[in-house]
């Protein structure tokens, strides 16, 4: 059928972070897209650490490493054709000695997806490859997690898999551990973990058992260090989530 491959994809921080750059990549016709890890773009600085400049940069050399290997990629954020829909936080409250004031951070939680844009880039032989921003409700760019991106697509377009790339070999027991692997884990194991994380890695898991909830599709977490990331996880390495 028409299923996809989707795969949330992560560099290395350098600084014991894991951080989104690609949101959603299809690989049609059960093709499987090897990309070698060594190349330029894996060495980059924190996806969210960087400049908007240097944000484009990163996001355009991923583009450009999958057209070096005869992928037709089209790099799109959520903003474009109104890709990906939101709705903008309303803010948090903020008190300034008797004043309070309102302040808003510019993002939001992805709702809507274009999915006759999707169609027909797919239908076409190309390759989407989606980032933030996203659009709010009239059309102004807010930031999203990327997390919740996956899922709400996971969702909507039905894949068979969804791949977290992540700079572990999958999810351990003891984060300090490689080989505390777990080949397999439910959702309350998953539940269980989240409540003993914060920051990310907690988003991280709780994006996991949504996506997994959602959609009907294979969600795997593993290692997006080795050279051929993609056709690991395909062949059984790392963590799925049943």
């Amino acid at each position: 059928g028409n299923r996809h491959t989707f795969v949330d994809e992560f560099i290395h921080a350098g600084v014991g972070e894991i951080v989104p750059v690609l949101a959603a990549v299809g690989a049609q016709g059960g093709r499987r897209i090897g990309i070698d890890k060594q190349d330029e773009y894996v060495r980059s600085l924190a996806f969210d650490l960087l400049e908007p400049d240097e944000r484009q940069g990163a996001f355009a050399r991923l583009v450009e490493l999958l057209l070096q290997h005869n992928v037709a990629a089209v790099g799109l954020s959520g903003l474009d054709g109104w890709l990906i829909r939101g709705r903008r936080n309303p803010g948090i409250r903020v008190r300034e000695g008797e004043r309070v004031r309102l302040v808003r951070d510019h993002s939001g939680k992805p709702t809507e997806v274009n999915t006759d844009l999707l169609a027909q880039l797919l239908q076409a032989g190309y390759l989407p490859v989606l980032t933030v921003p996203i659009a709010d409700e009239v059309g102004r760019a807010i930031s999203a997690e990327h997390d919740d991106m996956v899922a709400l697509l996971a969702a909507t377009l039905q894949p068979s898999w969804v791949i977290h790339l992540i700079e572990a070999p999958g999810l351990l027991v003891d984060p300090l551990d490689p080989a505390s692997l777990l080949p397999r884990v439910d959702e309350a194991q998953l539940a269980a973990m989240e409540q003993r994380s914060n920051g990310r890695f907690q988003r991280k898991l709780a994006g996991l058992r949504r996506t997994r909830r959602l959609a009907g599709a294979r969600v795997v977490v593993a290692d997006g260090r080795t050279a051929h990331p993609l056709a690991d996880a395909l062949a059984g390495s790392g963590t799925e989530v049943v």
